[in-house]
């Protein structure tokens, strides 16, 4: 409902640009920012302690963490992030510079998603790693992947240029999805998808967003901007917890759902960071 600005964090990182932040059900914390900077709160973001390992990405089940760097490299913690361990380089595809962007688990099964259609898939919490079919299905072999979510055993991955795919045995199989995801625009740039159970909302540049409410087998357009306050809000992440969903842009740009992502309304810009 309303924001206020994290000074924690910059007492720890004066200058720091953040490019994702994940936390457990235990109160861990862990930023990635640019320029090899890492920040974890063991205290649900009271405090936070500066690491010396550089990880662009990381996603986290139960104790079990998976961050991903640039160039193929990925790490594995199995105790919320206080050591780490690399996993093999690309992840045992057939490139070592593939760039990872995002992944997701369920309960031991993990899906790591990447560009030019790359994904690998751990059954054993990330220990092991098997490159998956490249493009899943999606229409393009070279998709590249943005974003990857699942809803019990449903995953569907988003990619730029409108591609995207769904599984519904886990990430064993996987199938199409429309272009586009009845966006508005079938090149659609998708960054982000995420789910509430069998509600699924996915968003764009350029304010394009669709959303799903039945376990991501059909989608329908959402207001381009999704009320915002720019039409053209380029959408970086969305998230829920439970019915509330939130969607940023990297302009500033915020938008708020409480009703499981059916109406929006804008947040203010910046979130009252004290940057806009």
């Amino acid at each position: 409902v309303t924001w206020v600005a994290e000074n924690s964090l910059k007492a720890v990182l004066s200058t720091f640009v953040a490019l994702n932040v994940t936390a457990d059900s235990e109160g861990n914390w862990l930023i990635c920012g640019q320029s090899a900077v890492m920040a974890k709160s063991i205290d649900n973001t009271a405090t936070w302690t500066k690491l010396g390992i550089s990880l662009a990405k990381i996603a986290a089940s139960g104790t079990t963490w998976v961050g991903l760097g640039t160039s193929g490299f990925a790490a594995r913690s199995a105790d919320n992030g206080e050591s780490w361990a690399d996993l093999p380089r690309g992840l045992n595809t057939d490139s070592q510079t593939v760039v990872f962007y995002d992944a997701a688990a369920n309960g031991n099964t993990w899906i790591v998603v990447g560009d030019t259609g790359y994904v690998s898939k751990s059954i054993d919490d990330g220990l092991t790693w098997v490159w998956q079919i490249q493009g899943l299905n999606s229409g393009s072999t070279t998709a590249n992947f943005r974003s990857v979510q699942r809803s019990g055993n449903t995953w569907v991955v988003v990619a730029n240029a409108g591609w995207a795919a769904r599984s519904t045995d886990n990430g064993a199989t996987w199938a199409a999805l429309p272009r586009g995801l009845n966006s508005g625009n079938t090149s659609a740039n998708f960054n982000s998808v995420a789910s509430n159970e069998s509600t699924w909302v996915a968003t764009a540049t350029t304010g394009f967003a669709a959303r799903s409410t039945d376990d991501g087998a059909t989608w329908t357009a959402l207001p381009q901007g999704l009320n915002s306050g720019s039409a053209s809000a380029n959408f970086s992440s969305v998230a829920a917890n439970g019915s509330t969903w939130v969607a940023v842009s990297t302009s500033g740009f915020a938008a708020r759902s409480t009703d499981d992502g059916a109406t929006w309304t804008a947040l203010p810009q910046g979130l009252n960071s004290g940057f806009t």
